[in-house]
């Protein structure tokens, strides 16, 4: 999927040399805008539907689990912690949290696109820079510390915005990148000068793995 989507913005950038040549002069349009010159009006239709069955999985898994969130971290168990709550009370709650969720999605989707637009580009610099390094390395190195990985988040959040507002590097560089790489690096190197002195070297080694 990686692949494909990479492959598509190299035949889109050779087929639309500059941006005002989309429909709308927008960048998210090429997939749509490729597969209508190019394929058959019903595998058209299929690719179209593609698109919403995509959005409609993530969105309805996105309900679930802030309804979840909210009824079973906040309700459940810090406002009515101790209390005996039946799972039938627990599940309309949760039905109703669904459909205030959905309420208020549509609202911004009708006043704000924009700034949804923006918040969920945004969201997802920061998520996979502050989250993403911290939890490879969380995996797959157990020299990882619990201050390192405060720190990996904290760094990824805070280049990733700063990136963001600085135009020359904005427009030169995704803010994703750099942050997921200093991320990466201060996760490491917090968690190595936070361990006790005689595990260093073996986290050297397991690292070096």
């Amino acid at each position: 999927m990686g692949w494909g989507a990479i492959f598509i913005g190299l035949a889109g950038r050779a087929y639309f040399p500059e941006v005002e040549l989309l429909p709308a002069g927008d960048t998210e349009n090429l997939y749509p805008a490729l597969a209508q010159e190019h394929l058959h009006p019903i595998i058209f239709g299929v690719v179209v539907a593609s698109i919403f069955a995509a959005i409609m999985s993530t969105a309805d898994s996105q309900l679930l689990v802030a309804a979840s969130s909210v009824v079973r971290d906040l309700y459940d168990k810090i406002i009515k912690k101790g209390q005996e709550i039946t799972q039938r009370k627990l599940v309309l709650y949760s039905r109703i949290i669904v459909v205030v969720l959905v309420a208020i999605a549509l609202v911004f989707s009708l006043v704000a696109q924009e700034l949804v637009f923006w918040l969920v580009l945004f969201a997802w610099a920061g998520l996979g820079a502050a989250v993403g390094p911290t939890s490879i390395l969380a995996l797959y190195w157990k020299g990882t510390t619990r201050k390192g990985v405060f720190a990996g988040l904290i760094t990824g959040t805070a280049v990733t915005i700063v990136w963001y507002y600085i135009p020359i590097l904005k427009d030169n560089l995704y803010e994703l990148i750099p942050a997921f790489l200093l991320s990466f690096l201060a996760t490491w190197l917090v968690s190595l000068y936070t361990q006790k002195p005689e595990n260093i070297e073996e986290a050297f080694v397991e690292f070096e793995k």
